[in-house]
């Protein structure tokens, strides 16, 4: 089975093949940091750009932005591998493997009479996922994707879907 999609994926993407794009995503955190023990829920916005090194792999560059929630808010660049199976005309699913970075601010706040103090903090680690690519035509796209990022500030896993642009 896994030979006859590998085999049918030859017309996955052609190689030299540039996109750009953006996203929103949804991400479900398990937050341990120091004395913290939190499930949260944020939603973000973001943007990639990839490039087909060959047929079937391409790599991609990410920036996503989640917003203010329970006093933080993150940055996340990652850098994944993406390994292109064509399922049918203009449909691609595709395992994702990366590393990404985060970076998290903490605003200033009050709560019960105790000020928390602002703070920067940096996590990395590894990401793993899938995605679907639709193709609306030559140059347009839709993706949906889930990532979990385990270790990354604990444990998350992130739902995202965008629409790119191909070159």
């Amino acid at each position: 089975m896994f030979a006859a999609l590998f085999c049918m994926s030859a017309q996955a993407q052609k190689k030299g093949d540039f996109a750009v794009g953006v996203r929103g995503s949804a991400c479900f955190s398990k937050i341990e940091i120091l004395d913290i023990d939190a499930k949260t829920t944020q939603f973000g916005v973001g943007a990639f750009a990839q490039y087909n090194f060959s047929d079937n792999w391409r790599i991609e560059a990410e920036a996503n932005f989640h917003s203010m929630k329970n006093h933080v808010s993150d940055v996340l660049l990652a850098l994944n591998m993406h390994y292109l199976v064509n399922l049918a005309e203009g449909v691609k699913i595709y395992p994702i493997v990366g590393y990404g970075i985060a970076f998290v601010h903490n605003e200033k706040y009050t709560e019960d009479r105790v000020t928390y103090e602002s703070s920067n903090d940096t996590d990395s680690g590894f990401q793993v996922g899938v995605g679907l690519q639709l193709d609306l035509n030559d140059n347009m796209f839709l993706t949906g994707e889930y990532k979990s990022q385990p270790g990354i500030f604990g444990n998350a896993h992130v739902a995202l879907a965008g629409i790119g642009f191909r070159f």
